[in-house]
């Protein structure tokens, strides 16, 4: 049986003790009780900032604005402002709340330069180490965005992220690879920056610590911010990214970059391109290691809740459409099976009643079906040292119950 369908534990990562596992259910339970509480129960700097990526779409970047501001983890709402022009104001749109703790105001833009590598531009009076970097068009419930959260805190230096991909060699060339390659193989090493939560200091680092060629060879191919942020923080930390298994809401994905013909080419040629530029590079922020080899790290561990095997799937069904396919499969037979397991689902839920309104019930064993290779563990555990999290040779199946 291939590893990418069993559930693994590696043998060195044990719970410290029974009495510091933190149920998923108990959180989220408190968490929607704070939500109703004055300051939504989070200190400044427990909570995150959202930072908004936008360009001449202005229905969705009122929608993000008004979800965002409404999720008691998020402190502040900063839109990256490229369009030039006046900022549109604010009035009339049903933000939560208006100003954060101490005042601060729940929405700033900020105005910057035509470029993609503004969304990692350092922001002046930040409250938080957390930054969620996201794409106007992408909508993570704020649910997941606390789940999210709460996994970054036990990995500050590392990229947590909705989106998986994979690099891997072949030829002699990095080849990138999406949704259908990380099912396959089971593991990702980038996470995508258009929905990814990392520390505030890699936006300094990126601006004006990383090598300068990387950043004009973004400017130049009006790409791959989120391939140069992954390199950095991986070539910094040395530690792989963190997948958080969710469901989104992706409005942009129809017309969008991923999906258009030769994306796989593109991507596939900043990978390469970018390697080559920081290990050409006597920048201090590229270490030794860079220089030597790909930065990247891959990892098989999975955040996410316990649920049955039907809920492992990316984090939206366009996933599976703007993917590449480790093997040839016509367009067609992908439509219909992605149509079969649609329809499987929504007989599932009707007959066992698998969602439903109301706490989450207790994960059936069928979670130990799962597609990818998820460790389930409870926050505290998180990536206290990710290589230890790792599957390993004394692996063994983990059924949830």
């Amino acid at each position: 049986m291939r590893p990418s369908l069993l559930i693994l534990l590696a043998s060195a990562a044990v719970p410290r003790s029974l009495g510091q596992s933190l149920s998923l259910r108990a959180a989220a339970a408190a968490q929607r009780h704070a939500r109703h509480q004055p300051g939504g129960g989070h200190p400044p700097d427990e909570r995150v900032t959202a930072v908004l990526n936008t360009f001449k779409r202005p229905d969705m970047l009122r929608r993000a604005v008004e979800h965002y501001t409404q999720c008691d983890v998020v402190d502040a709402v900063r839109v990256v402002w490229t369009e030039g022009g006046t900022p549109p104001a604010t009035d009339g749109w049903r933000i939560g709340g208006a100003a954060g703790v101490d005042g601060a105001p729940r929405v700033q833009f900020d105005v910057l330069p035509d470029s993609l590598n503004s969304r990692f531009t350092p922001l002046p009076a930040l409250r938080t180490r957390a930054i969620f970097a996201v794409d106007d068009d992408v909508e993570a419930s704020c649910d997941d965005l606390a789940l999210a959260l709460e996994a970054w805190r036990n990995a500050e230096r590392t990229l947590v992220g909705f989106y998986p991909r994979l690099h891997v060699w072949r030829r002699g060339r990095l080849q990138y690879h999406s949704w259908w390659y990380v099912w396959w193989h089971g593991e990702y090493s980038i996470v995508l920056t258009k929905a990814a939560l990392l520390h505030k200091d890699y936006l300094e680092a990126y601006t004006r610590q990383m090598p300068q060629p990387v950043r004009d060879y973004v400017d130049r191919h009006m790409n791959c911010e989120d391939v140069a942020m992954q390199f950095l923080v991986a070539n910094v930390s040395g530690r792989p990214p963190l997948f958080v298994r969710s469901s989104l809401g992706d409005l942009g994905v129809v017309g969008g970059i991923s999906t258009r013909g030769g994306h796989m080419v593109e991507r596939s040629d900043c990978l390469n391109d970018i390697h080559a530029l920081f290990a050409g590079s006597d920048a201090a922020v590229v270490t030794a290691r860079a220089k030597r080899e790909v930065p990247l790290v891959a990892s098989h561990l999975v955040v996410g809740r316990a649920g049955s095997w039907l809920s492992n799937q990316p984090a939206t069904w366009y996933e599976f459409l703007a993917s590449d396919l480790p093997i040839p499969i016509p367009a067609q037979i992908v439509l219909a099976l992605l149509l079969a397991a649609a329809l499987l689902r929504l007989v599932y839920e009707c007959c066992c009643g698998s969602l439903r309104l109301g706490p989450p019930r207790k994960a059936s064993s069928s979670a130990a079906a799962s597609w990818m290779p998820v460790r389930q563990s409870s926050p505290e555990e998180w990536c206290s040292d990710p290589a230890s999290l790792l599957p390993a040779s004394g692996a063994v199946r983990l059924h949830v119950s």
